[in-house]
């Protein structure tokens, strides 16, 4: 089986559907983010002049706090940590040495996700007490197909606002305008409704947020500053064609000059008729900090335990605090009490842990070569350029001469999460994380492990690295054989390689490690092989050989590359036509193909709010195709589901053939 000896399968994978209810509203429908910062109101502030972009703090620290007696857990190697009976913490020793404390409570604490008042007036539309047949508290404006208030057609109420346009135009608008706060995270949302809405949408379920003519029914927010300029647009999405009732989102991050958001309902570019109703407007992340004031005891065996119960929540909290050698590790677990005929919402929450060491003055290294001086009232971040902000390393580390202290998270446990230092908090840790009766593997319970230590500070960053892999060994063992390894090449030319500028060996003069092939198996787009020359090839240089493979959708067909011109189907015929190919009696590998993935698509496929199959419009020189998101989980059915038709049709596929060319 030399054929085969060196092939490695690659995707990319979907998402499982069991989280996008809760990441629906952790990360915003159109990707507006959460940040790492805690957002708090201005009676909540130290009284220090801040630089940062929005209130950042953690709870104050009482007298009683202070005083009250406390738990201990401590590593070998002199880091000890002192607790009060509440979970606060009371003291960080590196030693004998007691380190600077910020006048907060540190420890963790809770800010929940979605559960922010309306912001707009009279949201359901109902309200007309002038009896000027526009609600109360917006405005219509426009001459031709301008909104109307209308009865009798209703997502709730009796009330909404419909627009018709018989030509393709811009239509008039409704609006309202409300005052928000800069630097945080609003949703706004609207219930749709469509009747014969055109042109069709080339986006189902989850249009990119940039793309301002997606679908013609748009709620349109705008960001204005002071003076009433706008600085930023987003538009969330009905559906196109004809729909029932359907709820759409969008996300937006407030800039730092908007003081306000401008609510529009309209048609954009498009023709047909929308109802308006029930819109909303509110912050997405609480302002309000909740310490997880919680019952800490120590055990016999060095550990300690907190316990918290969010009754109103119908939450639970639990952490375990388990000394090591040369670390402290912290395991917590979020619970959902509720029972199925008391709440069965799903629940976002973020979750700090703040050390309230006063470093102000000390060292916060950005990476390895690279340090600045801590200063007050300035966030110092490690985020990276993605969204929302997740940090690029799994640790922050501060440091002084003496000291150095390291806030980590396991790469065997891996979070999303932020990491920093705010001289009102202290160095913590941010965790984006929900709970949902969708997720039932997951047991109604989010978890997270912390991981607390010190190291050598005159080596900064390069002592913390050092430590976090004698910490975590196993993830760092070199899992390949060193004469295999190189960079990743696509196609190489066999020529140039089989005849180096150099007498050494042909991979490893030009780093060779990893060659990428076509076996048929990428994805439904294309099925051409190319690339088995390369097996031989590879194997006898000892060269891994990857197989390219597409997990994360299936692109149905929707026309042939041969024809001119190819109309986007509606959702109700794209779904039509997915069911018909998943019945097809096939006649061939490629339409068996079909069938199974088509079969799998309806079971596994993500979908939207509002139960929709998400897909986009994909089209290229090989044909058009309706792209579906897929869920790879193989516990969905026992059927053809997405993991079966991509074990069987890409994975299994690629190695029949890598065998067959010997």
């Amino acid at each position: 089986m030399t054929g085969i000896k060196g092939v490695i399968l690659v995707g990319r994978t979907g998402f499982p559907r069991a989280y996008q209810n809760i990441f629906l509203l952790v990360l915003l429908l159109s990707g507006a983010l959460l940040v790492a910062k805690v957002f708090l109101s201005p009676n909540q502030l130290a009284p220090e002049p801040t630089k940062t972009s929005a209130p950042q703090t953690g709870i104050p620290r009482t007298q009683a706090t202070t005083e009250q007696a406390s738990v201990r857990v401590s590593t070998d190697d002199g880091l000890k940590l002192s607790l009060g009976t509440d979970g606060s913490i009371v003291k960080l020793n590196d030693g004998s040495r007691s380190l600077p404390m910020l006048p907060v409570s540190g420890g963790f604490s809770m800010r929940m996700v979605g559960e922010e008042p309306n912001l707009l007036p009279n949201p359901s539309l109902e309200t007309d007490a002038d009896s000027n047949n526009i609600p109360d508290g917006w405005q219509f404006s426009g001459v031709a197909a301008r909104p109307r208030s209308v009865v009798g057609t209703a997502h709730s109420g009796t009330r909404s606002v419909k627009i018709t346009t018989r030509a393709t135009a811009n239509s008039g608008m409704f609006s309202t305008t409300v005052t928000v706060k800069p630097y945080r995270n609003y949703t706004a949302a609207a219930w749709f409704r469509s009747e014969n809405v055109l042109p069709t949408s080339a986006w189902l379920g989850n249009p990119p947020v940039r793309v301002r003519d997606a679908s013609p029914a748009q709620i349109k927010v705008e960001q204005l500053t002071r003076s009433g300029k706008v600085i930023d647009t987003h538009v969330a999405f009905g559906y196109t064609n004809t729909s029932g009732w359907n709820r759409q989102a969008v996300g937006i991050k407030a800039l730092g000059k908007t003081r306000k958001l401008r609510v529009s309902g309209q048609i954009y570019k498009g023709s047909g008729t929308v109802w308006f109703d029930d819109l909303y407007v509110g912050q997405l992340i609480s302002d309000t900090v909740r310490p997880l004031t919680s019952a800490t005891t120590s055990g016999s065996d060095g550990k300690v335990h907190q316990h918290a119960d969010l009754a109103d929540e119908h939450l639970a909290f639990d952490a375990t605090y388990t000394p090591a050698k040369d670390y402290i590790r912290l395991d917590a677990t979020v619970s959902d009490t509720a029972k199925e005929d008391v709440s069965a919402t799903d629940k976002a929450f973020q979750i700090t842990y703040s050390l309230p060491v006063n470093a102000v003055g000390w060292q916060w290294d950005d990476h390895p070569r690279k340090s600045r001086v801590i200063t007050p009232g300035v966030p110092f971040k490690l985020n990276s350029i993605q969204v929302p902000e997740p940090s690029r390393y799994p640790f922050a580390t501060v440091h002084d001469d003496s000291s150095a202290v390291t806030v980590a998270m396991p790469l065997n446990v891996p979070r999303f999460a932020k990491l920093q230092y705010d001289s009102r908090r202290g160095l913590s840790i941010t965790f984006d994380l929900g709970v949902s009766k969708a997720a039932k593997k997951l047991k109604g319970k989010a978890t997270f492990t912390i991981l607390l230590f010190k190291s050598d500070p005159s080596w900064g960053m390069r002592a913390a690295i050092k430590k976090y892999y004698d910490i975590h060994p196993q993830s760092f063992v070199r899992r390949t054989d060193p004469r295999r390894e190189g960079f990743w090449f696509v196609r190489p030319s066999l020529e140039v390689l089989d005849n180096p500028k150099t007498p050494e060996d042909e991979s490893t003069a030009y780093g060779l490690g990893l060659n990428m092939v076509s076996l048929g198996t990428d994805s439904t787009i294309s099925h051409k092989v190319w690339g088995i020359d390369y097996l031989a090839w590879a194997n006898k240089r000892n060269v891994y050989t990857s197989a390219y493979n597409h997990h994360s959708g299936f692109f149905a067909p929707r026309c042939q590359a041969e024809q001119r011109r190819c109309e986007l189907l509606t959702y109700q015929e794209a779904i039509g036509k997915l069911r018909q190919d998943s019945v097809a009696t096939p006649a061939s590998l490629e339409r068996t193909r079909l069938r199974d993935e088509s079969q799998a698509t309806l079971i596994s496929a993500s979908r939207d709010m509002n139960g929709r199959l998400r897909y986009t419009n994909y089209q290229n020189k090989f044909g058009a195709f309706n792209k579906y998101y897929q869920n790879p989980d193989p516990d969905l059915s026992d059927g053809m589901d997405w993991s079966a038709a991509a074990q069987k049709h890409q994975m299994e596929y690629a190695i029949q053939l890598a065998r067959k060319s010997g």
